[in-house]
């Protein structure tokens, strides 16, 4: 549906029915195309059409829907204001579900608007309220649906910084976490396409020049803007990194991870041969727990320094992990256990990871979740002791 014309920024348009290309307003008959002056305070414009639950009409100045169930040409539509935060020009609004999620004008703060039967009216209520450190200059967003790889629904926000924001979201159980997906690069747009697969526009340092990449994310893969490359004989030489020139990568030999390299004359040489292997750049994970609990009841707080000296971890798959506390660098921590083959590469441990005697003090007690090395990671609950 047009809309938000040059004349009329407050108008759109409606085609003849089943003629989506006739936008003739001079038919008189019920099925003609239509011309609808939205009746808004000001000179609002309208942004973006979404077909939700209801048609829905987002300006810059507050949002809208259309009640009626059909369109005809000689009745007046009944449009509905619901809200007037204003959304975005730059980041079309996304159906999840029975929500409508949006950007507000001011690109600052992730909205989510769902209808209200009692209210008769959609009711947004933002999403963002305790990340709202990460919403900054949101220039675009798409949503990746639940998959075999995971049960929540990803929220994808570019920033103009080249950051993206990522927003996993199960919203019958009311978890909508934001964090920041970093790469070596800057990310300036994502989609994700009819098979459910992200697709990023990605800036990349190549030889001292930036290259714009256009890059599919696929699961399971422990390496941005991969290379694999197969070498029959085995050979410790991978050539054809042209696109890694000048930059640090890690390498996947036949199972094993090696590195890090430094990319020169488009190839790196590995300590031993390998068959197949996979060459890309990684970023390292990064979680920090929140302070330690400091209130003894009866409105007094302990603020005196305190010793995290044992986590707990239950892990599930996991090839790498990195564990530190109280400020002191983070140490990998060994997963291979009595009795695994040596000869073939580590194989993802499942269950509990206990690592004691963390020494320093400070004063929060917080706990760093990383890793050295790439490996998958996946972290089920995490248990603190402290002396404080």
């Amino acid at each position: 549906i047009p809309a938000g014309f040059a004349s009329k920024p407050s108008a759109w348009c409606a085609s003849r029915t089943a003629e989506y290309f006739d936008l003739n307003i001079e038919l008189t008959a019920d099925s003609g195309a239509m011309l609808i002056n939205l009746d808004a305070d000001g000179g609002e414009t309208i942004q973006h059409m979404v077909q939700g639950a209801y048609l829905g009409i987002f300006t810059s100045g507050g949002e809208y829907h259309v009640s009626d169930r059909a369109l005809k040409r000689n009745t007046a539509p009944n449009v509905v204001r619901s809200t007037t935060n204003g959304s975005s020009e730059r980041v079309p609004p996304i159906v999840q579900e029975s929500s409508l999620l949006y950007v507000s004008r001011e690109e600052t703060v992730v909205y989510s608007a769902t209808y209200d039967a009692v209210l008769t009216s959609f009711q947004s209520a933002p999403l963002s309220i305790l990340s709202s450190h990460l919403i900054e200059g949101i220039c675009g967003a798409d949503l990746q649906v639940s998959h075999r790889a995971t049960d929540a629904q990803r929220y994808f926000l570019p920033r103009d910084d080249g950051k993206l924001i990522v927003a996993c979201l199960i919203r019958n159980q009311d978890v909508q976490p934001f964090v920041r997906w970093e790469t070596d690069g800057v990310v300036r747009a994502v989609c994700v396409d009819g098979a459910n697969r992200p697709h990023l526009l990605v800036d990349r340092l190549v030889g001292g020049v930036t290259h714009r990449f256009l890059e599919i994310m696929e699961e399971g893969l422990l390496l941005d803007a991969a290379v694999t490359v197969t070498l029959s004989p085995a050979s410790t030489v991978v050539a054809g990194l042209g696109i890694h020139e000048g930059a640090t990568v890690w390498a996947d030999v036949d199972g094993w991870i090696d590195g890090p390299f430094t990319v020169t004359g488009g190839q790196i040489v590995l300590p031993d041969a390998g068959s197949t292997v996979t060459v890309g750049r990684w970023t390292a994970p990064l979680v920090e727990t929140l302070p330690l609990v400091r209130d003894m009841g009866g409105r007094q707080v302990l603020k005196r320094p305190c010793r995290v000296h044992t986590v707990q971890l239950d892990v599930i798959d996991t090839t790498s992990i990195a564990i530190g506390a109280n400020a002191e660098t983070p140490r990998d921590h060994p997963l291979a256990r009595f009795g695994d083959p040596v000869d073939t590469p580590i194989s993802g441990w499942t269950g509990e990871v206990l690592v004691t005697g963390l020494t320093g003090f400070t004063v929060e007690g917080q706990v760093v979740i990383t890793q050295t090395r790439p490996g998958r990671l996946q972290v089920r609950d995490i248990t603190i002791q402290a002396r404080v």
